[in-house]
């Protein structure tokens, strides 16, 4: 390393110790929600008492499972289910001048002498 010599060991009381340890951000939010996602997802009963949620092939479904059958059956989410799984409709951007005409350019440059010239493309 090319700045291996201005490197100071940490000495007790050091401003630099990191004493909070680790700070909470999305990445921790990230990997609880993949873990909940995961887990198997439950209801209650007419009993009240808490079952598995069974998916149409006999098996129990996991929450994150759960939550995308919801969605694909709900119209206002419907079209974003379609994009995450099968990726977005591309769109064209079609930039142009007025009435539809070509885009007018103008470039001011400063020439060495001090004299300003310009150009229209």
């Amino acid at each position: 390393m090319a700045n291996t010599p201005s490197l100071k060991p940490f000495v007790p009381g050091d401003k630099r110790i990191n004493r909070d340890g680790r700070p909470v951000d999305s990445v921790s939010l990230a990997t609880l929600i993949r873990r909940i996602g995961h887990e198997i997802a439950t209801t209650k009963d007419k009993s009240g008492a808490v079952v598995q949620v069974i998916g149409p092939d006999g098996k129990p479904m996991t929450v994150i499972e759960t939550i995308l059958r919801q969605r694909a059956q709900d119209k206002r989410y419907q079209g974003e289910f379609i994009d995450r799984g099968w990726g977005k409709v591309p769109t064209s951007v079609e930039v142009s001048g007025t009435d539809g005409g070509p885009i007018q350019v103008t470039i001011t440059r400063k020439a060495e002498g001090g004299n300003s010239a310009t150009s229209t493309d």
